[in-house]
C-alpha cells in the first residue's frame, strides 16, 4: 500500500510541476527550485571512510594453529560494510 501511496503521490507531484513551469516567471522560478531541493534531498549520504577497529580475539583466533570457531557474546557488535 505504501508503494502505491508514494507512486500517487509523485504522479501528483508531477503534474503540479508541469502546470508551474507553464505559468509565469514567478511560478517557473518555483518549479526550478522545487526540482533543485529534490536533487540535492536525493545526493547519496557521504560514506565512512574511518578504519575499523579489530576486536584482540580475532588477532588471538587467527594465531592458533587449529581450525575452529568462536561465538562471542560479550564484546560489543561488530560493524562490518
Amino acid at each position: 500500500m505504501m508503494i502505491i501511496s508514494t507512486l500517487a503521490a509523485s504522479v501528483l507531484c508531477a503534474l503540479g510541476l508541469a502546470q508551474a513551469s507553464k505559468g509565469s516567471l514567478g511560478n517557473k522560478v518555483f518549479a526550478a527550485l522545487v526540482i533543485f531541493v529534490l536533487v540535492v534531498e536525493y545526493l547519496p549520504k557521504p560514506r565512512v571512510t574511518s578504519a575499523l577497529r579489530v576486536p584482540e580475539f580475532v588477532s588471538i583466533s587467527k594465531a592458533q594453529p587449529r581450525n575452529g570457531a568462536v561465538l562471542d557474546t560479550v564484546s560489543e557488535p561488530f560493524q562490518t560494510m
